[in-house]
């Protein structure tokens, strides 16, 4: 039996970004930027921990599409994807909004923490990880996977997923080069509003993006 036509590559990244960009939305994140940006070597340390944080998303990335595609090499001979995984997913997805909604953990650094993020090395490590995958990332490259496009179509549908995880990141760090009194400003006020509707935010998003995956699984699964 022939396999189901593929979904295009675009319009499955049209979906996946609004997963990535809420991978995005962590108050601690945008803290640790702000206090990067308030030392003595501002832009070593941001730009470290902005490596560290690349080369996590960038290797969870590669095995995630390893993993979801197989070895084939030839792009549109893949079987029809996988629904049981964006289930899987859509429910997981669904179960850390319903625990976000219902528990507010507190994190505290010690001085220790804080005195290793003054070396680029630390800022590294911190990067890699404070930005270990989470499932709004995942999922938006199942999505990516499941058009099962070229290599090189994949690839920059990989990065634009990537860009948008490190959002939080890239913007400051950039608009600093330029800008760095008023992007401190910025930052610090959007740190406050993030950090007073983010969780709201995150909660519901990850609940719409749980219903989301459900659903596409469902479609997928009946339709293969």
């Amino acid at each position: 039996m022939l396999a189901a036509a593929s979904p295009s590559l675009w319009g499955q990244l049209a979906a996946a970004i609004p997963l990535a960009l809420l991978a995005t939305l962590s108050p601690t994140s945008v803290a640790v930027v702000i206090w990067y940006l308030g030392l003595e070597s501002p832009r070593r340390l941001a730009i470290a921990y902005l490596g560290g944080a690349f080369l996590i998303t960038a290797l969870v990335a590669v095995a995630t599409l390893v993993l979801l595609q197989g070895t084939q090499t030839v792009p549109h001979h893949h079987p029809t994807p996988s629904g049981a995984v964006d289930i899987v997913l859509g429910v997981a997805l669904l179960g850390t909004a319903v625990a976000l909604a219902r528990h507010k953990p507190e994190q505290r650094e010690n001085e220790t923490t804080k005195e290793r993020r003054h070396h680029p090395k630390g800022a590294f490590v911190l990067g890699v990880l404070m930005w270990t995958p989470s499932l709004a990332y995942l999922a938006a490259l199942k999505l990516v996977s499941d058009a099962n496009a070229g290599t090189a179509s994949t690839l920059v549908a990989s990065l634009v997923i990537i860009a948008c995880v490190l959002l939080v990141i890239e913007v400051p760090i950039a608009f600093y080069f330029f800008y760095p009194d008023r992007t401190r400003v910025r930052l610090e006020a959007f740190h406050e509003w993030l950090h007073r509707h983010g969780r709201t935010i995150l909660t519901w998003g990850l609940a719409a993006g749980g219903v989301f995956m459900v659903v596409h699984g469902i479609v997928v699964a009946s339709a293969g």
